[in-house]
């Protein structure tokens, strides 16, 4: 989270080192099967770590105003919000390709590992969709996958993009109007 944001103020750097802290108390645990979609079950997962946090920084006499605000992070880790938790968010999910992918792989079947893939790769801002897909991996069938990922979520933002110039031609032609279109430079 550090090489994303140096200066990070004391509640985000808190929220970073707490984040996933529910999946280490088995008896508080998410477990995903009990959810029907994965947001679900990560929102599910984001709160409890935050419930979690929330009680152990009450238990330590922590300023209710710095417990706030790390709930909120917490809560938020795994969609963002604003501009500190779409940080979060962001180191979380970098850290999910660069550390815990070779180890998810392990724990769940190729297509489960490739849905995780595809559902974190989604989140990023572009600058960081290019960082991760230079990642590299000694096990190649993990490599494989994200490459596989890549290539399939920029099809799919093909495929949108162009449903969005169809949908547009269409609405001008019911509507008769023309919409403007970018200046071509003579070549």
């Amino acid at each position: 989270m550090l090489k994303l944001k140096p200066n990070a103020d004391e509640a985000l750097k808190i929220a970073a080192l707490g984040h996933d802290i529910e999946r280490t108390i088995e008896e508080q645990k998410v477990i995903r099967k009990d959810y029907i979609s994965y947001d679900d079950f990560k929102k599910a997962h984001a709160l409890n770590s935050a419930e979690i946090l929330k009680e152990i920084m009450k238990a330590c006499n922590v300023k209710k105003e710095l417990i706030d605000d790390v709930f909120f992070l917490v809560s938020s880790h795994e969609t963002g919000g604003n501009r500190r938790a779409d940080v979060l968010r962001d180191a979380d999910t970098i850290s999910f390709f660069h550390v815990n992918l070779p180890y998810y792989s392990v724990r769940n079947d190729a297509e489960e590992t490739k849905g995780r893939c595809l559902w974190g790769y989604k989140k990023l801002p572009d600058t960081l969709k290019r960082v991760v897909a230079n990642f590299r991996y000694e096990d190649k069938e993990i490599e494989s996958l994200l490459r596989d990922c890549t290539v399939e979520f920029s099809s799919e933002i093909a495929k949108s993009l162009n449903f969005t110039a169809e949908h547009a031609e269409n609405a001008e032609a019911r509507s008769g109007l023309k919409t403007p279109r970018p200046l071509r430079s003579p070549r």
